[in-house]
């Protein structure tokens, strides 16, 4: 019951949050080339194709991997083994883009509640970046504990 549960979780998450970032990579890309979309296509394409699809695939991925590592456990000897360094680095970084795509979209589309420019600027760049700090500094701070013999 346990990992049907966490199967079901694993897969609306990895849906939600791929949808939701390769939506919002597309528009921070499209932005940052000035693309112009006079007809609604490339938004469109964005966010009922694209970021479906690509929700799809890492909602499989997700499943995957729970279903694996729930199958590894239950493996008679099995021992778990801490990732090494540079693993927890690209875990951390990626968590951190996603986080800071995810932040962007929300605050960038927040259409009727749009700050004044000098405002908009601070704002959709300064709070996914100190998201991203905070995250970064909690991260931080658990593998520091993880690592700590002393710690209870």
């Amino acid at each position: 019951m346990q990992l049907l549960l966490r199967s079901i979780l694993a897969l609306i998450l990895g849906y939600a949050v791929g949808w939701g970032v390769s939506a919002a990579a597309g528009f921070r890309y499209a932005e940052a080339l000035n693309v112009i979309d006079r007809d609604g296509g490339m938004a469109m394409g964005l966010m009922f194709v694209i970021g479906p699809s690509f929700g799809a695939i890492t909602a499989l991925v997700a499943l995957a991997m729970v279903v694996f590592k729930e199958l590894q456990r239950r493996t008679p000897g099995y021992v778990e083994r801490p990732l090494s360094l540079p693993l927890k680095v690209v875990g951390v970084l990626l968590t951190l883009g996603c986080v800071y795509l995810m932040a962007w979209f929300v605050i960038e589309f927040s259409r009727p509640f749009q700050l004044a420019q000098p405002w908009k600027v601070l704002v959709t760049e300064g709070i996914p970046v100190t998201v991203a700090l905070v995250g970064a500094w909690l991260v931080a701070k658990r593998m520091n504990a993880d690592n700590d013999p002393h710690s209870a």
